[in-house]
């Protein structure tokens, strides 16, 4: 009775590998693509497409109840870092003001180093980031 079971489940998983990949003659393993697998991916190459932002950090110089405050402190940033993107949002019941779109933690210390003179409140926070922009080449 053992012996019957295991024979099944290895049978089982042999005909399941067979189905999922194939040998070429070259000695290459090729994964059968499905149409679901093929729909599947896609969909998540348009939701990526749509989102324009990947996982990265920014630099948190505000959080508060006050949402003039909030403008003040971002037209403070931009006023000195005209560059760099500053984001204002609203998460209840307070005001935050984000700067950045750095792709590493590294990144985003750094230039919080750079304006903790300025806003020495701030910190490093995880967030989705913008793509950065491509430039054509000449």
């Amino acid at each position: 009775m053992k012996n019957r079971l295991l024979l099944v489940i290895v049978l089982g998983l042999g005909a399941g590998l067979f189905f999922f990949q194939t040998m070429a003659q070259n000695g290459q393993v090729i994964l059968a693509d499905s149409l679901k697998t093929k729909r599947l991916l896609h969909v998540y190459k348009e939701i990526n497409e749509a989102k324009k932002t990947i996982p990265g950090f920014r630099v948190q110089i505000h959080f508060g109840g006050e949402r003039e405050k909030a403008k003040d402190v971002k037209a403070k940033f931009l006023s000195q870092y005209h560059t760099i993107q500053a984001y204002e949002s609203y998460q209840s019941p307070n005001f935050r003001v984000r700067v950045g779109d750095f792709r590493t933690r590294l990144e985003a210390i750094s230039f919080q180093k750079k304006i903790s003179a300025n806003f020495p409140a701030a910190y490093v926070v995880q967030d989705f980031v913008s793509l950065p922009e491509v430039l054509p080449e000449n």
